[in-house]
Order: structure tokens, then C-alpha cells, then sequence
């Protein structure tokens, strides 16, 4: 799990960034979310989907993910076509904590 996360979720060295590490302390402290693992959608989240309500969004909505992301093109697509007023940005060389990269 951690050689995906480094090269997935950041990029940051030394592994983990301050940042990565608290986040990753919320998933391992509460794992009512996303169930044991993030990956396998078991926790409460495993059928919700944002999708349908996409086009209520009316505000400027900006959709960042780098080219490393877990958060893949194929998963920021539904936001990009159903958000009206949207701006993708994809960086690169940038994971999921493209913030912290």
C-alpha cells in the first residue's frame, strides 16, 4: 500500500510530508468511510455517488488533479461534464496531494 501511495497520493519527500501523514492518521484512526481500505469501496460510501446532484452546482468550479493522481481523468470526467461553469486543470508531475507535491 505505501509504494502506491508514494507514488499516487504524493510525490512529497521524505515520505510521508506532514500533511500526507495526518491525513493518513484520519483513515487508519475512523474507518467508517471508506471501510478497512480506500481502495475497495466496503465502508458507508461504497454506493453513494455525487453524479446526480453535479449539475445543482452553479458556483465558478475549478477541478485540479495531477498526472500522478488516484483521482484519474476517468473519475474527474463526470464533474467536468456535469458542473456548468467548470476549469480542469491537470498538473504535472503531481499526485493526489498536488498541494503538498
Amino acid at each position: 500500500m505505501e509504494v502506491f501511495y508514494q507514488r499516487h497520493l504524493s510525490l512529497a519527500r521524505p515520505w510521508p510530508a506532514p500533511e500526507v501523514q495526518a491525513a493518513l492518521n484520519w483513515f487508519a484512526k475512523d474507518a467508517t468511510t471508506y471501510g478497512p481500505c480506500e481502495l475497495v469501496p466496503n465502508g458507508n460510501l461504497r454506493n453513494w455517488t455525487s453524479i446526480p446532484n453535479l449539475s445543482k452546482i452553479k458556483a465558478p468550479t475549478l477541478l485540479i488533479n495531477g498526472t500522478e493522481d488516484e483521482a484519474q481523468d476517468v473519475a474527474m470526467q463526470p464533474f467536468f461534464e456535469h458542473i456548468e461553469k467548470v476549469k480542469w486543470i491537470v498538473l504535472d508531475n503531481a499526485a493526489h496531494f498536488c498541494h503538498v507535491d
